[in-house]
């Protein structure tokens, strides 16, 4: 039964995560429209954000409970 439960919160997990990244790719995009800002430069910056926000999460997670080597 327990495997069930994982199986179902990693199935959730993963839509969260897709539609987080809609939003945030829509959103995104609309507030660059609005400004004027070229398309490739709002694709640049939502990618580097996007790859560099799981390694920040871990850095200001380990900082906070003091494990920084």
């Amino acid at each position: 039964m327990e495997i069930v439960l994982q199986v179902f919160l990693l199935v959730v997990g993963f839509t969260m995560l897709i539609k987080g990244a809609d939003f945030f790719v829509n959103g995104s995009s609309g507030i660059a429209l609005k400004f004027g800002i070229p398309q490739l430069v709002v694709g640049l910056t939502t990618g580097a954000m996007g790859t560099s926000a799981s390694e920040a999460a871990v850095s200001i997670s380990a900082a906070l409970k003091g494990k920084v080597v």
